[in-house]
Order: structure tokens, then sequence, then C-alpha cells
């Protein structure tokens, strides 16, 4: 049974957000009452069918970059809250991925926020509980989608799915769509957070996984079994192009370009077995997965134990949760996002690898 405090709507979107927190942390009690769905990625129609039965986050964004010297490029953060206002998916709440859950003391930008209680304050306030599955959707190409899934994750959200196709599909499709935002709080549900700290890496962590070539027996070997996974292009890795105060890698990585996982024509993901093809051909080991098929759920792929974390970044930890998400979806549960990535990581006194 869910328990919510009896406040007429009319005034509780009028209520101030301290009263409203203090409200629901005091009386809101959560028992989750649903089947977490076996893959976090769901179709159009899925979602057609279930818009009643579950909370939906518009994400949509993307990120401006422009060269501003001979190899630099200079990127802005963009949260397209004026798309959401020309029309979004019935239901939906705006999520804007460069302010909200952002830690904004962090020393590089749109770094997630690790206090529980702040990361929960800002989930609630997006309408987000535990009683009902979260769908995110972007424009449609899922980096933004991807990234408020793993945020979700991290934040222990026992169903964090996105969008299949975002926004572009679910228009495409002729579905219907609404121009008025919702009162957020209207039904607004006690969030408690279950923190996964595992699925996200810091700075310190990657100072400790560098091939030294020096340290303890038990340093070395725990650099043995990690992979560090580059997402960025091919020029950022060799520092053609640099977005940070230094160009290059993260010494040992590997590269796989964020692009290679998408298809073309749709500007979607590929599907899973091209998805697991890719990563293998780039060094990652993955479970035994030969009953894989293009409509296969995580939940039909053959697992196996994998002992390598694959920890990957990319320029703003944004990208990078692509890659996560195809790990994960193809029964990889070892792994985790660089939240800082190479914003942070250039700006530090770490070494760096141009070849």
């Amino acid at each position: 049974m869910l328990l919510r405090t009896k406040i007429p709507s009319h005034s509780y979107c009028l209520t101030s957000a301290a009263h409203r927190h203090h409200t629901q942390r005091k009386f809101s009690v959560v028992v989750q009452s649903y089947t977490a769905h076996p893959d976090p990625v769901v179709t159009t129609q899925w979602l057609a069918n279930h818009l009643d039965e579950v909370s939906i986050l518009d994400v949509r964004g993307h990120v401006d970059s422009v060269l501003v010297g001979e190899g630099v490029e200079q990127s802005t953060y963009v949260a397209d809250y004026a798309a959401y206002l020309e029309g979004h998916i019935p239901g939906a709440v705006f999520f804007d991925w460069t302010k909200d859950a952002v830690d904004t003391s962090a020393g590089a930008p749109v770094q997630l926020q690790m206090q529980p209680d702040l990361l929960a304050a800002a989930l609630e306030a997006k309408g987000v509980s535990r009683d009902k599955p979260v769908v995110a959707y972007d424009a449609g190409d899922g980096m933004l989608a991807a990234r408020l899934w793993w945020l979700l994750t991290v934040a222990g959200h026992p169903s964090a799915l996105l969008l299949e196709g975002g926004w572009g599909r679910w228009a495409a499709e002729g579905r219907p769509a609404e121009l008025y935002e919702p009162c957020t709080l209207k039904v607004y549900s006690y969030f408690e957070p279950a923190m996964q700290p595992q699925l996200r890496t810091t700075l310190e962590d990657i100072a400790g996984l560098l091939p030294a070539g020096q340290g303890s027996q038990q340093q070395q070997q725990q650099q043995q079994q990690v992979v560090l996974l580059d997402t960025r292009s091919a020029a950022q890795y060799t520092a053609q192009v640099r977005r940070g105060p230094r160009g290059g890698h993260i010494p040992g990585a590997i590269s796989l370009p964020r692009p290679a996982l998408l298809d073309e024509a749709t500007d979607w993901l590929k599907p899973l077995e091209q998805q697991q093809q890719i990563l293998q051909q780039a060094g990652i080991a993955l479970p035994n997965s030969s009953s894989i098929d293009s409509s296969s759920s995580s939940e039909k792929i053959a697992n196996s134990a994998v002992e390598q974390k694959v920890v990957i970044y990319c320029n703003g930890g944004v990208a990078a949760c692509t890659a996560a998400l195809a790990l994960h979806r193809l029964g990889h549960r070892s792994w985790s996002v660089y939240d800082g990535s190479w914003n942070e990581y250039s700006a530090s006194e770490l070494p760096v690898a141009q070849q």
C-alpha cells in the first residue's frame, strides 16, 4: 500500500518545495508493487500501453561543439525545454540534464549529485518514486536518455527504462502529444535512494588504475582486471582534436567511439548482437550470449560470470552511458561510468597518452 498526505492538488503545487519535501519524508511510505521490466529499453507501443502506469521524463537536449582554434573544440551543454513546450509525450515531466540532480560544487560540469538526500529531492521534484517504473526519452539517439537511465540506476531505482527511438519515433508514428506542463507534484511520492556507488568512478579511482609500472601486487592485479573504454571520437583519442586543457586519452584506454554503436539509418542503437560484436572486437570480454537476437531482452541472454570490470568515459560522462547501457543489456554487470571523464581528467596532473 502506498500512503500519501491528503493535500488538494491545486494547493499542493503552490506549496514550497521545502515544505513538500518535509511532508513527504515524514508521512510517505512506498512499497514496490510491480515487476521490473526485464530490458531497460522499451518500445513506443509498450509505452503507449502503459502511459498511466509509469512516470515519464523528457530529457531532450544536445551538446553544441564549435572549433575555437586549430584542433580545439569548445562545448556547451543545452537542455531543450522549448522543444518540450512545443509538444511532449502525455504526462511527461521535463528533466533538465544540465541542472537537475547535478552537483554544482563539482569541478567538472553536469556531475551527478551523490548526496542521497539532495538526489532524492531532485528526483521527487520530477515526480519520481519507487512505486512506478520511470521511462526516460530524448530527441531520438538515446544519448541523454541513457545518461538519465544511468542516473536512476545509480540512485537505485528498481525500474529505470528508456524509450527506443525517443520523441522522434513517437512523433513519427503519430502518437498523442500534449502542450501543457503538468503539475509534477500532484501525486508526489517519497523516493528513498538505494545508492549504487560502484556504478560511478571518480578521478581518485582512475588514478589507482593507471599502469604506473609499480605499486603493490594487489594494485597490479586490479589494474589487469579493469578495462578503460574511451567513447570519444578517434580524433580526440589521438589528440588531433581536444575539448579539455590537454589532448589525448587516459593511458591504457581503448577507443570505441559512441557512434559505432548506432545505426546510421535510424540514429538509434544497433541490434544487440551487433553491439556485442563491436564491443568484443574492441577488446571487451562479455558473457556467453549465443542466444541473442535483435528482439532479445537481457533476461533472455545466457549469462556467465565476468570478472573484467569496464570503466567507461567520454568528455563529460554522458556519451559513455550508451556503452554502459549496451554492456548492461548484454549481461555484463561489472561496469561503471567515469562521471568527470575527460573534462575532469585533462584538467588534472595525471598523465595522458596520445597513441
